[in-house]
């Protein structure tokens, strides 16, 4: 059975979500979490690389574009 591309997302450190990538091509990725106003890092790490061309493996990921969503509740909504 073949694998594919297991990445985990971080914010500030904190895991905000796994996952692996099953299809070729271009996929969307979507997770939520909560941040502090400010400054925040995102990180991305692809955990089970693969590079065997004896085998005619080689996994990759390629991170395209990155859109964070901010959601307020509206005023007066509690």
């Amino acid at each position: 059975m073949a694998w594919g591309p297991y990445i985990v997302v971080r914010l500030d450190g904190r895991v905000i979500g796994r996952t692996v990538i099953a299809e070729e091509g271009w996929t969307s990725v979507v997770f939520e979490a909560l941040a502090e106003e400010g400054e925040n890092v995102l990180s991305v790490e692809f955990t089970n690389d693969v590079y065997r061309p004896d085998l005619g493996q080689d996994r990759n990921v390629f991170l395209g574009e990155t859109e964070i969503l901010s959601l307020r509740a509206k005023p007066g909504s509690s």
